[in-house]
């Protein structure tokens, strides 16, 4: 799996790894932009999760579902 950078304004550089995906390489490049932003803008989850949803929605349409947290286990 290889990491890709996230282009954002943020002075702290930011890593992306995306381990399985189901997106075009419009949505993916879509996803780590809108994750970069909200990142920049929010510092709690509900807020980033939002920006990320509304902008696929916006872009994409339909409803689109979205988590962010930490810790996750499977």
């Amino acid at each position: 799996m290889e990491s890709k950078p996230v282009l954002t304004d943020s002075l702290t550089p930011r890593q992306a790894l995306i381990k399985n995906v189901d997106l075009s390489e419009d949505g993916q490049t879509d996803a780590l932009l809108f994750t970069a932003e909200a990142l920049d803008r929010f510092e709690k989850n509900y807020d980033i999760a939002c920006y990320i949803k509304r902008g696929f929605e916006r872009k994409y349409g339909g409803i689109w579902h979205c988590v962010a947290g930490q810790k996750f286990v499977a």
